[in-house]
């Protein structure tokens, strides 16, 4: 039979088909009956469904039956005190009531799970050398958060503001990420890979396999002899974008503003699922440039790379995603020479520029907390991606986030 009883003291048993059988009668009338061996399991063929199974008594003047049409559930059974691997003398008394249910019921078993947490300690010395650059580390507003994600693709942001800001070097940084985190040290990186053909030297063609930071010095070696030149200041963004983005810097100063003028960063007030209207409209406004699209999670990416197949499907967006499985190799690569529209993560961002840059989903981030560093962060690295504009976009009639409540008129135009 595919039914069981069970209680909440951890029994399991067979179900009584004795008492079954005789669960409409009265005590007395089923105390009558002592035939509990002559039971009789009987498959109707005028009805479908458990009622057409039933359970009858076969013995001496009985005649007992029921079907199975409402078996699930409390019917008053008693507990048979044991389970299926333990003999009828094993049998513990027990009072709590007995559930009736399929031995495929996912709330037939619960098990009950023990949890350890083992954290080893770190194989090798720390030294710091430096304590007082240490503690200007500990210090930054960007340490904990850097420390909460060690080891991800985000760390890397993190990391480079902090040195920025301190002046420590990486060696420092891995050092006190070690004692901070109990992760082992990393190794001693691996030769730089030789690129595979004169395309893969392309950014963004390089199996991710890969790829890799490189050092100056690295790079010096490879190159050979050469002259070494030293770029001061912001290159890539307007004087607009850069004075709109200097509201989130979370560094010691304010950076020096570029000279390099252009339009003011416009926030859009979009309706629901408008964000592939205003870049259309961008795309067909400024043919040869790049459009980056910069957008919070990957399932916006898709939607709106959808959105823009069907709507305008000459503009051939797009889209680049660390989590594209091997048949969907399209969505590993980026080719950052041809002009259009590119969707990317936000967690992809840093390092690369478009001519215009779109942020059209601000309002995923109408809970975070405005005096986040981690948020503000974001927000400086994402909007001096943009060389000569930059549009921010929300959904919904309140503007979102609170962080950009404190840019005035002067920095950022609304609607």
């Amino acid at each position: 039979m595919r039914f069981v009883q069970i209680c909440a003291a951890g029994h399991l048993s067979d179900v009584d088909w004795w008492f079954w059988a005789h669960s409409r009668r009265e005590a007395g009338e089923r105390r009558q009956c002592g035939e509990r061996e002559r039971l009789r399991f009987l498959v109707s063929e005028r009805a479908s469904g458990l009622e057409a199974l039933s359970v009858t008594c076969t013995g001496k003047e009985c005649g007992a039956f029921r079907d199975l049409l409402d078996i699930l559930g409390t019917h008053g059974m008693r507990c048979s005190g044991r389970n299926p691997w333990q003999r009828v003398n094993e049998a513990a008394e027990c009072a709590m009531p007995v559930q009736i249910v399929q031995r495929t019921a996912r709330n037939l078993y619960y098990p009950v799970v023990h949890s350890a947490l083992d954290i080893p300690e770190s194989d090798a010395p720390v030294t710091h050398g430096d304590e007082e650059l240490a503690g200007r580390v500990r210090e930054h507003d960007l340490w904990v958060s850097l420390c909460r994600v060690a080891g991800t693709p985000r760390a890397e942001v993190f990391r480079t503001m902090i040195q920025e800001d301190t002046g420590a070097d990486a060696h420092l940084l891995d050092a006190l990420l070690a004692e901070e985190t109990g992760q082992p040290l990393p190794r001693t990186p691996e030769p730089l890979p030789t690129a595979r053909s004169p395309d893969d030297r392309v950014r963004g063609r390089v199996p991710a396999a890969d790829r890799r930071h490189s050092t100056l010095t690295e790079i010096a070696e490879r190159l050979g002899r050469c002259a070494s030149l030293t770029l001061d200041g912001n290159h890539r963004n307007t004087r607009q974008i850069a004075s709109f983005a200097a509201h989130f810097h979370t560094g010691t100063g304010l950076p020096v503003l570029p000279e390099r003028e252009g339009p003011l960063p416009r926030l859009h007030r979009l309706p629901y699922g408008g964000a592939a209207d205003l870049l259309v409209l961008l795309a067909h406004r400024h043919p040869q440039q790049s459009i980056g699209v910069i957008v919070n999670s990957t399932e916006s990416q898709f939607s709106l790379l959808g959105s823009l197949e069907r709507r305008a499907p000459r503009f051939r967006p797009q889209m680049y995603t660390s989590w594209a499985r091997a048949a969907q190799s399209r969505y590993r690569t980026l080719d950052l020479d041809r002009p259009g529209i590119e969707l990317v993560h936000r967690a992809s961002a840093k390092g690369l520029s478009f001519d215009t840059v779109v942020i059209p989903d601000t309002h995923t981030d109408v809970a975070a907390d405005p005096t986040s560093a981690a948020l503000r962060m974001t927000y400086y690295v994402l909007a001096t991606r943009a060389r000569r504009e930059l549009h921010l976009a929300y959904e919904g009639e309140t503007e979102p986030p609170p962080l950009c409540a404190q840019v005035g008129p002067g920095d950022l135009l609304r609607g």
